[in-house]
Formats: C-alpha cells, structure tokens, sequence
C-alpha cells in the first residue's frame, strides 16, 4: 500500500510539473512562487499586483524567478 501512495504521489509531481513547465500563464502569490513545484521554472515576466500591499521580502521570490536574458518585472498598484 505504501508503495502504491509513493508512486501515486511520484506521478501526480511528474504531470504537475510537466503541465506547469509547458503552461504559458502560470498564476501564483508571491510566496507560492517559491514552491518545490516552481523550482526550475525561469519566467520571461512577472506581474505582481497590489505590489502596494506586498511585503517586499516576498515580492523578491518570484522576481528571482525572471529569466536572466530580459525578463520584464511590473509591479501594478504600486505607491509612489
């Protein structure tokens, strides 16, 4: 029976991942983009909205994200 939970567990990371890395809008908080199931994911923009409200610890995870050849950032509801 454990075996059969750990590979069902397994699968459902593999289709996960797989899904996610061929996605071309993936929807997360800022904290959430910091998951395991994120890891290897570089992005070409983030949007992050009611940057205003954000902690900008957390707004820095899904930055460190952008893909290093000109990833575009924009901070919506931001106050200047």
């Amino acid at each position: 029976m454990r075996s059969l939970c750990k590979e069902a567990r397994q699968r459902e990371r593999d289709v996960v991942t797989n899904v996610l890395k061929h996605s071309n809008v993936v929807l997360s908080t800022c904290v959430g983009a910091g998951s395991r199931l994120l890891n290897q994911l570089e992005f070409d923009m983030v949007i992050i909205d009611e940057a205003a409200q954000g902690l900008e610890v957390a707004c820095w995870i899904p930055i460190l994200k952008l893909k290093e050849s000109g990833g575009k950032c924009v901070l919506a509801g931001m106050l200047l």
